[in-house]
């Protein structure tokens, strides 16, 4: 009650922002609630590191969604959030999700861990028009997030969903084990930049087919495999069955063109397809599906969706990027890379144990002790083969030299000032 009471209280103009910290150990069963609002200027913290985990805030019941942002300025850092349904779900509706932003700005999503949700782990909205593409892009930002384990059959199943006109830049962060990592629902105006994000080779299932499962219209468009189907599907054990698995990041079209979602995705596989998508700098070790899908096109013409400087274990970019209909720019792109078969090893945290260390092609990025989620570290194009790992500054932190430069713990270097507030790296 203490939390949600400090959470959701409204502040006094003039007041200082409200900061609301949970200690590591801290396992805050929330079962019951739903919809839980977290005020505007409100910072949700916990401590979330490489090491150690973050203290959990958990439901064993099913809320339609558990927090709501219910005003602009809200920062939710260092936590564990986690669903009840760690499995694939196959129950009816449109339950559940961790967290739901609408129409906020300055919402910084970060360096959470969030997991067990049917629906989507983080929903964006932008039913007010305050989220713009053009002046404000990255007024919603979902960084450095460990998402993982958020599935259902057929539908849903989502990492970040873009939806209502809204946009947000999604960087940086882990994805694991979801039906899609990134989905957007193709409305007017709705977009997201992805940069430098990990997508793992996990999840992606989307519905397992067999004879039973053929629609009436089939029998007349063939008759005779028709009722070798029919038959087929009354002999236990013998009805063929078809595993289909769906891509990662997409943006929907508006409408349903030719046979909707029999064998795939196709319901929402063409018309307008948001305004535009930018995918950059991202490491995609997923090929059960195409990593990037576009199922219609973007307002933005000619070309809407940048796929710009990924890397791709597929091996082919017809496999690794496809969309229905136009407005796709790919550049740039490596295919045939996975970087997790060369993995390196050295201490990057500090605590006397070896870390594993990866480098994609893209970014470079670090496992605590080599069983914990992966750390972003740097954006380099530099292999494992082409870096020397060690300790070249005497602080007893792993770095990383290239071409005799030390990046000290496997970061950018210190940042210059130039005039006008850019920067220098």
């Amino acid at each position: 009650p203490l939390l949600v009471q400090a959470l959701s209280d409204p502040f006094i103009p003039g007041t200082n922002n409200r900061y609301i910290y949970i200690e590591n150990d801290v396992e805050l069963d929330l079962s019951g609630l739903e919809s839980i609002p977290i005020a505007g200027g409100v910072t949700l913290m916990g401590g979330r590191t490489a090491r150690e985990a973050g203290p959990r805030l958990y439901t064993t019941t099913y809320p339609q969604v558990l927090f709501i942002i219910d005003g602009d300025n809200v920062r939710i850092a260092g936590v564990r959030i986690q669903g009840p349904d760690m499995e694939i779900s196959n129950a009816d509706g449109t339950c559940c999700s961790a967290i739901r932003i609408d129409s906020n700005v300055n919402i910084d999503i970060q360096n959470n861990e969030i997991f067990g949700w049917r629906n989507s782990a983080v929903v964006i909205r932008d039913n007010s028009d305050k989220i713009s593409y053009v002046f404000n892009p990255a007024t919603v930002q979902v960084r450095d997030n460990y998402i993982h384990h958020n599935q259902h059959v057929g539908k849903m199943g989502y990492g970040v969903t873009v939806k209502d006109g809204a946009y947000a830049l999604i960087e940086r962060n882990v994805f694991d084990y979801n039906r899609h990592a990134i989905e957007g629902d193709g409305s007017d105006g709705s977009g997201y930049r992805a940069y430098r994000n990990l997508v793992l080779e996990n999840g992606g299932y989307h519905d397992t087919y067999n004879a039973c499962d053929l629609p009436d219209w089939f029998a007349l468009v063939s008759p005779g495999a028709s009722l070798i189907a029919k038959a087929l599907c009354i002999i236990p054990g013998s009805s063929p069955s078809y595993t289909h698995y769906t891509h990662q990041f997409d943006m929907h079209g508006q409408e349903n063109c030719g046979i909707s979602g029999t064998f795939n995705d196709a319901a929402y596989n063409c018309g307008t397809a948001g305004h535009d998508m930018e995918i950059r700098y991202n490491s995609f070790f997923y090929t059960k599906g195409n990593a990037i899908k576009l199922r219609g096109t973007p307002q933005l013409a000619p070309n809407g969706a940048f796929v710009v400087s990924n890397v791709f274990a597929h091996s082919s970019l017809s496999d690794a990027v496809a969309q229905t209909e136009s407005g796709l720019f790919t550049s740039g792109n490596l295919v045939g890379v996975n970087g997790k078969n060369e993995l390196g090893t050295c201490d990057f945290d500090g605590d006397g144990l070896n870390d594993s260390f990866l480098a994609t092609g893209q970014t470079w990025w670090y496992s605590s002790g080599g069983n914990k989620p992966w750390v972003y570290l740097n954006t380099s194009l530099k292999r494992r083969s082409q870096v020397t790992l060690g300790f070249f500054n005497g602080d007893n932190i792993c770095d990383v030299k290239v071409d005799g430069i030390v990046y000290p713990g496997g970061k950018p270097q210190q940042l210059n000032s130039l005039p006008g507030g850019g920067v220098l790296q």
